[in-house]
């Protein structure tokens, strides 16, 4: 026991000699560094709760703009709404703009539909401008057609100017 005793004794020596040993700089160093450990801790953790924060205004107003979503979809929506009125109208308003255009040439030609200015003949080339007239050829003026017995009507030219005229006597 005497042995544990002394072994006891001497191992206490030794730690209290090595902790003398430590010279008073080395501690002030260490409870510096203890220090600035415990400066960026508090440091962090005051970041954290502002980023915390932030998140939860951030989802707030993630949550606000979802709400406004259906909103703006609407909103999208009539306005392609507008601009397929707005383009639809000009069309319109050119197409009208031709037709009157068309209309003062056969004024100005005195009633002669035979006879085009340069510009619309140009677009009658083209095709840009589709006559709302259907002209027929003159086999299709003077062919026969069937009555609803299927029978053809086969008339002579003087017949039917007299049937034309038999009622306004």
């Amino acid at each position: 026991m005497t042995t544990i005793l002394s072994v006891g004794a001497c191992w206490f020596l030794f730690v209290f000699i090595n902790v003398e040993a430590i010279t008073d700089g080395d501690f002030q160093s260490v409870l510096a560094r203890l220090y600035a450990l415990e400066e960026k801790q508090a440091f962090s953790e005051q970041r954290i709760a502002a980023l915390e924060t932030e998140n939860m205004l951030s989802q707030k107003r993630i949550a606000d703009l979802e709400k406004y979503k259906p909103f703006s979809e609407r909103r999208v929506a009539a306005l392609e709404r507008k601009n397929r009125r707005n383009d639809a109208l000009a069309i319109v308003m050119k197409l009208y703009a031709q037709q009157v255009a068309l209309e003062t040439d056969k004024a100005t030609t005195k009633g002669f539909d035979n006879t085009l200015s340069d510009g619309l003949f140009s677009l009658f080339a083209k095709g840009k401008i589709y006559s709302s007239r259907k002209i027929s050829s003159i086999e299709n003026e003077y062919a026969v057609t069937p009555n609803r017995s299927g029978n053809y009507d086969r008339h002579t030219a003087a017949e039917t100017t007299i049937r034309s005229n038999a009622g306004n006597v």
